[in-house]
């Protein structure tokens, strides 16, 4: 595993002799500011402030969608980030690999604190980068390797089936030239306020649900909060063959087989909220702004 090297990134001087006028903030304050609230989370093409310093706690979707931002932000676009005030919330985010997802492209200013010692939890993955299809078999390997420590077996198949289908998703659906970023916890409840379970995320910044939809004549002209619910259905393609879908239905079903779970899909300008269970699902969908590029995913596998 790559060790994380925090002040890696643009130096102060580049920033300040590249500056190019007005500095758009990315306020992330609070508890999981991207799946409870709307932060401007669009590409950066000039120059950006992240102010993490008030957050509170990072959901596994808050650290995908922050690593699919900066993926997706221009090559020479100069972002900032300010760490979080709260040792412990600053500590994880180190934990979690998230600075060494941005690849050397942002700036941490004020540099984090040493992180404390890890330890080999198998109930987490780091923010991982997945290029192509190629590497789902080896992350899934690894995971499993995790899991089977502390999970029942069956909870085991249903997280990597989750697991399996997103990436497959953003690979095959989202054409993502910047890639797709994954991320996991295991929650009990006891100290995050989490549903207990496994929660799983996967972000891309591709083309999106609704742009992928309507390469299928039958779904042209839908909009983003459409889009989520028709791609919800099954056997749903943005191409004609009808042995394809989106896979989301899978997803949910795999979530909810053993115990109350969720799935949140965002994209575009839209999210849906899907509630599953072995005793019935219900959804709820809403409009979000400013819209995500691409499709992000949290997929809670419930605990027994």
């Amino acid at each position: 595993m790559r060790r994380l090297e925090p002040n890696r990134g643009p130096s102060r001087a580049a920033v300040n002799e590249r500056g190019r006028g007005r500095v758009r903030t990315i306020a992330l304050p609070g508890y999981a500011p991207l799946l409870m609230s709307s932060p401007d989370v669009r590409p950066v093409t000039g120059e950006a402030v992240i102010d993490a310093s008030n957050l509170e706690f990072a959901s596994p979707l808050d650290l995908v969608g922050v690593a699919s931002l900066i993926a997706a932000s221009a090559s020479d676009a100069l972002v900032r980030l300010i760490p979080p005030t709260d040792p412990n919330v600053a500590n994880y985010l180190l934990r979690m690999d998230l600075v060494s997802a941005f690849d050397g492209r942002v700036l941490v200013d004020p540099p984090f604190a040493a992180e404390t010692p890890r330890d080999d939890t198998p109930a987490l993955i780091e923010v991982t980068s997945v290029q192509d299809l190629s590497a789902v078999d080896v992350i899934s390997s690894r995971v499993f390797r995790r899991l089977e420590r502390v999970l029942p077996t069956n909870t085991c198949y249903q997280v990597l089936q989750i697991i399996g289908e997103l990436l497959e998703n953003a690979a095959t659906h989202g054409s993502s030239p910047n890639g797709t970023f994954l991320a996991a916890q295991y929650y009990t409840g006891a100290s995050s306020g989490m549903p207990p379970g496994f929660w799983i995320a996967v972000a891309d910044a591709g083309v999106g649900i609704r742009t992928h939809l309507a390469n299928n004549p039958a779904h042209k002209g839908l909009n983003d909060l459409d889009a989520i619910r028709v791609a919800s259905q099954p056997r749903v393609s943005g191409t004609t063959d009808a042995t394809r879908g989106w896979g989301l239905t899978s997803v949910r079903e795999a979530a909810g087989h053993a115990a109350p779970g969720r799935v949140v899909i965002r994209s575009g300008r839209a999210e849906g909220w899907f509630f599953v269970g072995p005793n019935g699902n219900t959804a709820r969908y809403r409009l979000r702004s400013p819209a995500v590029s691409g499709t992000w995913v949290l997929a809670l596998a419930g605990a027994l």
